[in-house]
């Protein structure tokens, strides 16, 4: 029988995994106070405890994460590049410090080493939406216009969250328009001929393949054709520090203690409207008390802002709460949703097979 509990696990393992103790106690309470300090929007002093976490232990690569990560929200993005190259080189497989790197780089104007960094990401998250946007933009910054079309298809490629629906437009729409430009054909005729031959572009999970092509001086600033805005989650990936009592509650839930956990996740869920993960546990935790309503409503909230290795889990959740109600054909679209996901975990898929099979 699906367990709720083994939904959030699910999602943990999409999500970029949360930072590790660090060796040194006094290192870990200066970090845990600028953590808190961060949360309180008090960023000076929280940089200043975090970087006596950092002195106090220099190896550990999660402390430089959450230096760097702050330094972002303080606006200092050449102390946060720095910081999170450190975050790096201590541990490649960081996913978050990578990804913020090159967010920082970016919106530094050093498009080309940001390009690499999302390039990097890639390679073991193919299929961020966020990253492709973000490669494409510093693409097309450095007059790749080639490049930056195939890092546009495989953002469109990517994205599924509905809220991004239009950007999936938008993003296609450059890619034609650029392509048109590099080859000198109209963007029109280019975008009829893509009608009738079928384009070239990368998909999710499929290692891109970049052209080399030097940029022109006329092609070093080019025309804006998404804004820097959008799609809106296109922002550095700032890991969310959450209290002791929100970890508390994720094990209670893990624990099948669905009703110990249920009034914190709910608390911390309506003061923190925009945590995806918060708001997809206390789905969980609804899951396993039998509250279908309450169950699909934050499944519901949190489709909207879950990162894109994440859906595929909040389906399979949305659908239990439909079938826990009664609603066989509302919970069948979710389970065929998750089916049709590329990226959704073989446990995930697993479950919404068997569940899909089960109704009539």
């Amino acid at each position: 029988m699906f367990r709720p509990g083994l939904l959030v696990l699910a999602l943990f393992s999409a999500l970029p995994a949360l930072p590790a103790r660090a060796a040194s106690p006094d290192a870990e309470a200066a970090r845990q106070k600028g953590l808190e300090l961060s949360r309180a929007n008090q960023l000076p002093e929280a940089i200043t405890e975090l970087e006596k976490a950092a002195a106090l232990d220099p190896n550990s690569a999660e402390i430089h994460a959450d230096l760097g990560n702050t330094k972002l929200l303080a606006g200092d993005l050449a102390g946060a590049t720095s910081s999170l190259e450190t975050a790096v080189k201590l541990k490649p497989d960081l996913g978050v410090a990578r990804y913020n790197l090159a967010y920082a780089l970016r919106k530094s104007g050093q498009f080309g080493k940001a390009a690499d960094q999302y390039r990097i990401f890639l390679t073991t998250v193919p299929n961020d939406p966020d990253a492709h946007y973000g490669l494409a933009e510093s693409l097309k910054a450095t007059g790749d216009k080639l490049a930056a079309a195939e890092a546009y298809d495989a953002y469109a490629n990517a994205e599924r969250r509905p809220a991004q629906a239009r950007w999936v437009e938008k993003a296609r729409a450059t890619a034609v328009e650029l392509r048109a430009s590099a080859t000198g054909e109209a963007p029109l005729a280019r975008a009829n001929k893509e009608k009738t031959t079928q384009a070239v572009t990368a998909t999710p999970g499929k290692k891109l393949s970049f052209s080399k092509t030097a940029p022109t001086a006329a092609a070093a600033a080019p025309t804006e054709v998404l804004p820097e805005a959008a799609p809106p989650k296109v922002e550095a990936k700032l890991a969310r520090a959450r209290p002791a009592e929100f970890s508390q509650a994720l094990r209670q839930l893990q624990a099948g203690d669905f009703g110990g956990a249920e009034p914190t996740l709910a608390k911390f869920a309506r003061e923190h409207p925009d945590d995806a993960l918060a708001t997809a546990a206390l789905g969980s935790a609804r899951l396993g008390i039998l509250d279908g309503p309450g169950a699909e409503q934050a499944f519901g909230r949190a489709l909207g802002k879950a990162p894109r290795e994440a859906l595929a889990g909040i389906q399979l959740g949305l659908g239990e709460a439909r079938r826990l109600q009664g609603k066989d054909e509302e919970a069948k679209v979710a389970y065929r949703l998750v089916l049709e996901d590329q990226a959704a975990p073989a446990p995930i898929r697993r479950n919404a097979e068997e569940r899909l099979a089960a109704l009539p």
